[in-house]
């Protein structure tokens, strides 16, 4: 059954041969410019990816029982971007990372008034502190250490620096003594 939530139209279903259709009927429903959950779903994903909170802090509930999105016409802005751009991915964490919320220092501490009025700072008065994950705290330390290849992929000329993180070669069951130190999976 598809979703009666949206209060959407139904799809309609061709079955076609030994086909029911209604996979096809999904895939295209999920789609549909009329349906506006699908895009803003992926969004939300994306932004949390990069605030570590989505714009709607239930991403696995985005229907009537989750929270409202606490930016709901920057959601809708960067959903319709997304749907400009044909639904490449690319173009949207290049966006996000260029704005100004982005760019925020999370070494601010709240005014009186902040913290009082958004103490989860969910209308992003600053950059929410996190951790960083195992990978790219290696990365940090070669960086700072000289130690990290400067071209992109591959090792330096004289073999000497190390590659990112997201290039080490992992081996099963040989664990990397120095990002399991950090709680990497």
């Amino acid at each position: 059954a598809f979703l009666t939530l949206l209060d959407l139209p139904a799809p309609d279903i061709q079955s076609e041969g030994s086909s029911t259709g209604r996979r096809s009927a999904l895939a295209d429903w999920i789609v549909d410019a009329d349906n506006p959950l699908s895009t803003r779903v992926i969004v939300n994903r994306i932004w949390q990816r990069h605030f570590h909170q989505g714009l709607v802090p239930t991403p696995n509930d985005f229907g009537r029982l989750g929270e409202e999105p606490s930016h709901p016409e920057l959601l809708d802005w960067l959903t319709t971007r997304f749907l400009e751009g044909d639904w490449k991915m690319k173009p949207l964490p290049r966006l996000i990372l260029n704005s100004a919320a982005y760019r925020q220092t999370a070494q601010r501490e709240p005014t009186s008034d902040e913290s009082i009025t958004d103490p989860q700072n969910r209308l992003l008065w600053r950059y929410p502190p996190h951790r960083l994950d195992a990978e790219q705290l290696r990365d940090a330390m070669l960086a700072v250490s000289g130690e990290l290849a400067h071209r992109e992929g591959g090792p330096s000329v004289d073999g000497s620096a190390k590659n990112r993180s997201v290039y080490v070669k992992k081996r099963r069951n040989t664990k990397d003594p120095m990002i399991g130190g950090f709680d990497a999976p």
